[in-house]
């Protein structure tokens, strides 16, 4: 299920920060077989503010017993709990986090610090931003507490959440706007003042930012894709007045508005996230990733004089087409959704359904399948999405590997977007996938990106809310029915049983947005010299089976196959600065396998991997018997090249010469 849901953005925007509903929230989302209950689930928090607007913060969740226990499964241990839970905590300064799960009562329970909970806008005058999307109600005020509940709607029904704000003791005056949101006291804390200025300003940085979701950077309501922050302390004995911070990105946005506190009391922690406006036409012209500085300026009043500092951190700005799926570092990575924590904000950037380019390609398949109005029935959306596949064909787009890059120690990759795949008639699985996706929603079909282990292929809602899922990859290779075939394989029994489906819609309600590309011609396809003359399937009696298959009617015997298969081939992939990745395989006569895996640098060949086995051939299905495991995969000639299918991927080799 998708990550990225109404449901779970609701809980993560409200600002007392409930971090054990998101927690649970991301994992029955990704849990189909977590059966569905009528019992309540339960979250009480207790929020106890100090005279400065810290918090502690101390929370449980309760759960029925069959939720409970796969929840607890699937975190596994209390380190695992705690990164989930500080994932959520976005930008806030959150320290002394502590989990454990409670087996006599289906609970799991959380502690930790929040720095700045509340925020001084007079001289004994406090707020708290409850600002979101879901919308609390004040039950009660009695002293010094304030008593807040909702509900919200989960997989396993209604979940309460009740809120108790401690403010501290003394306090006057509570009150709730329900209009802003907006939770007030008035208190004024008991210090001993001083005339010490010694207060610190820390500048966090994410260390890069993708041009592909620039628009997401400059929406707050997606909390944890903030720019830059700043962690102001108050270390010394004089109160501060008139603090105030504002950000920018050199050269990429402009300066943000200030961000306010009347008062920083001794003691006190102010902190501010960035979100930024950027320049989306500069940022869709780039061609390759570069450093920009984030300059940061803020002031405050101390003694009767007005401060005034600076400060700035570097991060990378990537291209348009240049992607990092994880929020954190190759190699800290607990498991493979925290490796992939930020792909789907990014397929649903990618899925460019306005633009000009994929209109024109709808435009073009749709007269190709006969005018069919796609949306209005499972049959004319069938014929649509057929007809997009034959058109594929027709114009020779096929299907390459990925190369990969780094960029300050984040796994990334090169991805394109639909106009791209197009323009150069080849993309990995996951371009295919986003041209699928970017097609089927120019024809008013919803569009869903499933991403497996090591692989993506695009997944189409039928009018009538059927899924039909399409192996893209075997584009030119087999046929449209033996592609969906292999997609219902494959969404059935999803490699080690990890599966994100990217809601391409519902991501979109939620606020995603593309980046605006570059302008095209109106007759941008026609200047590529794509057609639409579609051939006749009314006589095929081979669907479902590779091209030049041995196993079709009018193939190769056997023995010819053998022959044909006796041999070096190689396949060669350039990765980056000169470097060309090379696999070279060779079947010996005498039913001997060796495959050497190695690098080009520099025109000197570095051999990385070999290993040797037997070979064997039944129809159009290769036997390596290798000397730990047997592996077995598909085959096919095509002219002069070896295609090689190892699973939802497809390699072509070519004969070297003896």
């Amino acid at each position: 299920m998708t990550l990225q849901t109404t449901t779970k953005r609701v809980i993560q925007r409200i600002c007392f920060y409930p971090v054990l509903a998101a927690v649970f929230l991301v994992f029955i989302l990704t849990q189909p077989s977590v059966a569905q209950t009528s019992k309540i689930v339960s979250l009480d928090t207790t929020v106890n503010l100090n005279q400065t607007g810290d918090a502690e913060i101390k929370q449980n969740l309760s759960l029925p017993l069959q939720p409970y226990q796969a929840l607890k499964q699937e975190i596994g241990n209390p380190v695992r709990l705690m990164r989930r839970m500080h994932d959520q905590c976005s930008w806030n300064q959150i320290e002394e986090m502590k989990g454990e799960f409670e087996e006599l009562n289906n609970s799991v329970r959380a502690g930790y610090c929040h720095l700045g909970y509340s925020r001084s806008i007079k001289p004994g005058s406090w707020l708290i931003d409850l600002s979101g999307d879901e919308e609390p109600k004040l039950v009660t005020t009695h002293d010094n507490v304030a008593i807040f509940n909702s509900v919200s709607d989960t997989d396993l029904g209604p979940m309460t959440i009740i809120h108790r704000i401690h403010t501290p003791k003394g306090s006057s005056n509570l009150r709730f706007d329900d209009t802003k949101r907006t939770f007030s006291y008035d208190f004024m804390p008991n210090v001993i003042e001083g005339e010490q200025d010694q207060s610190s300003l820390e500048l966090d940085c994410k260390p890069q930012l993708m041009s592909s979701l620039a628009k997401l950077y400059g929406n707050d309501q997606f909390d944890a894709f903030w720019a830059a922050r700043s962690v102001f302390r108050n270390s010394g004995n004089a109160t501060l007045t008139n603090y105030r911070v504002r950000f920018r990105v050199d050269g990429f946005s402009g300066w943000s508005s200030w961000k306010k506190s009347a008062m920083v009391y001794p003691g006190q922690t102010v902190v501010d996230a960035f979100y930024p406006v950027l320049d989306l036409e500069k940022l869709a012209g780039m061609t390759g990733s570069r450093p920009a500085l984030v300059h940061c300026e803020y002031e405050y009043k101390v003694n009767g004089e007005t401060k005034k500092e600076t400060d700035a951190a570097r991060l990378q700005l990537t291209s348009r087409n240049e992607v990092v799926y994880s929020s954190r570092p190759d190699g800290q990575n607990l498991d493979w959704y925290e490796q992939n924590d930020l792909a789907e904000y990014i397929l649903a950037a990618f899925a460019t359904s306005q633009d000009p380019a994929m209109q024109q390609l709808a435009g073009a398949v749709s007269g190709m399948a006969g005018g069919v109005a796609a949306s209005s029935d499972n049959e004319q959306a069938i014929q649509f999405l057929e007809a997009f596949w034959d058109y594929l064909v027709l114009n020779k787009v096929a299907y390459h590997t990925p190369p990969g890059w780094s960029i300050n120690g984040y796994f990334g990759q090169h991805v394109k977007y639909g106009r791209d795949v197009i323009r150069n008639r080849a993309g990995t699985c996951i371009d295919l996938s986003i041209l699928w996706a970017s097609v089927a929603k120019s024809v008013g079909l919803k569009a869903h990106i499933a991403l497996v282990w090591g692989h993506a292929y695009p997944v189409i809602e039928l009018p009538q809310g059927e899924l039909l899922p399409i192996e893209s990859t075997m584009v030119g290779k087999y046929s449209f029915q033996e592609a969906t075939n292999a997609g219902f394989d494959n969404l059935a029994s999803p490699q080690g049983g990890l599966l994100i489906l990217a809601d391409i819609q519902s991501l979109e309600a939620a606020g995603v947005r593309s980046l605006d590309l570059p302008k095209l011609d109106d007759n941008f396809l026609t200047k590529l010299g794509y057609h639409t003359n579609r051939p006749d399937h009314s006589n095929s009696s081979s669907a479902g089976q590779p091209l030049n298959s041995p196993t079709n009617e009018n193939s190769l015997s056997p023995s010819q196959v053998r022959q044909k298969l006796i041999g070096a081939w190689l396949w060669a992939l350039e990765i980056e600065n000169g470097k060309t990745v090379v696999i070279v395989t060779k079947f010996a006569a005498d039913g001997s396998y060796s495959s050497t895996v190695g690098t080009i640098e520099n025109d000197q060949f570095i051999e990385q991997d070999q290993v040797e086995g037997k070979w064997s051939v039944h129809g159009n299905t290769l036997t390596l018997e290798l000397p730990d495991r047997t592996e077995q995969g598909k085959f096919a000639f095509e002219e002069d090249s070896l295609i090689m299918i190892e699973g939802s991927d497809t390699y072509q080799f070519h004969r070297m010469e003896e």
